[in-house]
């Protein structure tokens, strides 16, 4: 048996390799997935950064507040005089931010009374969100610093104002310091391995049955399981292939790469390789079985990617749940295909450490499901329908 299903193999991996259409998807994901992804994510970061950085404020009443101004222009904020119909422009997307300060401003502050200013911007815009907190913050700083100095003026100590000194103590480690945004690279290596495996699943399946080349195959002396378990140990060491590469394309554009610096410690060396790998290589073999059994189903290679992309577009939902539960997760999460996955690449990626019983899920339930996977395709190569080529 084993020498037939070594047959199969070798046949399938020179399909493999002689498909120009597998061996480019094959060489996109591996030789894009690392620079693009985290390209695109250093890049989004540092395009936040200098926009949180570059902020402009439209200021009604200048003349009321001029300490103020002064104050704001000092942290690196540009203020400029707003028009009358600032409302109007701000409406129209000409003015994101404005201060507003009453004619009132200047009779209140000078009887020591609460003088009201209005930050007026879209807070649901992602573009002006990060720059109003910037800027109420920056007025909060302000407020602190005049309410100390009326009570250095009033012989009171300011210290009395601030009874509580709070000193804050990070204690993540610069692995989680970068972890939550390179979590993303978490779900990318799950969701690349559905890609990686697509094209040689769809040639080892429809590609051969629209061919007209797997009914020749079927008609040697070769058990359906025999067939079944040479294309799929076939497809899945091509998937693993693809995630070692994957996964050294991150070591080398985090190595390599002039990326931006954006002032957080992004760590992905070969401690962090070992565990995505040691995470990925059975999920690869469970996907690379489960994109062939849906293959066998179509009778076209467009029909069978079809239904192919429909499950892929579905699992790329599951690692949501993560996403927002958080801390919430329960202890069974391990046990869920997909969700257990991302769940122990995001805790490689904190640097901590996986138990023995959150191991044994990881292999357990991909490795079950892929021989599961391997049945049905099994039944499907031994159907009648096949040889007869409908």
């Amino acid at each position: 048996m084993m020498r037939l299903v070594s047959a199969v193999f070798r046949k399938e991996l020179l399909d493999i390799v002689r498909d120009r259409k597998s061996l480019m998807m094959l060489g996109v994901v591996v030789l894009l997935s690392g620079p693009l992804v985290l390209g695109i994510i250093f890049t989004m970061i540092n395009l936040a950064l200098e926009r949180q950085s570059d902020i402009t404020l439209a200021m009604t009443n200048r003349q009321a507040a001029p300490e103020l101004a002064i104050f704001l222009i000092r942290q690196g904020v540009a203020v400029e005089t707003a028009p009358p119909d600032y409302m109007d422009q701000q409406q129209a997307g000409k003015l994101p931010i404005v201060l507003d300060i009453p004619d009132v401003f200047t009779r209140r502050f000078a009887q020591g009374l609460p003088a009201e200013v209005r930050l007026i911007g879209d807070y649901s815009d992602q573009k002006t969100s990060g720059k109003l907190a910037v800027i109420q913050h920056l007025l909060v700083q302000y407020q602190y610093q005049l309410a100390a100095a009326r009570m250095a003026l009033q012989g009171v100590s300011p210290v009395l104002a601030s009874p509580i000194a709070v000193t804050r103590v990070d204690l993540a480690t610069p692995e989680q310091s970068g972890s939550a945004i390179l979590s993303v690279l978490a779900f990318y290596s799950l969701y690349g391995l559905f890609f990686g495996a697509m094209g040689a699943a769809l040639e080892a399946t429809a590609g051969e049955r629209e061919r007209q080349s797997l009914e020749p195959l079927l008609g040697n002396p070769v058990r359906p399981l025999q067939l079944a378990l040479g294309k799929w140990l076939a497809v899945g060491l091509a998937n693993v292939l693809v995630a070692c590469a994957s996964l050294l394309g991150y070591i080398l554009t985090l190595a390599l790469a002039p990326l931006p610096n954006v002032g957080i410690p992004f760590l992905f060396g070969w401690r962090e390789f070992t565990g995505f790998l040691l995470v990925l290589a059975p999920f690869a073999l469970f996907v690379a079985a489960t994109l062939l059994a849906f293959g066998a189903f179509g009778k076209t290679i467009k029909e069978a990617q079809t239904a192919m992309s429909l499950s892929v577009s579905m699992v790329a939902l599951l690692p949501l749940f993560n996403m927002f539960a958080k801390d919430k997760l329960p202890d069974w999460i391990t046990w869920v295909p997909v969700n257990g996955q991302y769940y122990a690449l995001e805790k490689l990626l904190r640097g901590e450490s996986l138990a023995w019983s959150q191991w044994l899920p990881l292999y357990l339930v991909p490795l079950a499901g892929a021989m599961l996977m391997v049945w049905l395709l099994a039944r499907q190569l031994g159907a009648e329908r096949l040889l007869a080529g409908r």
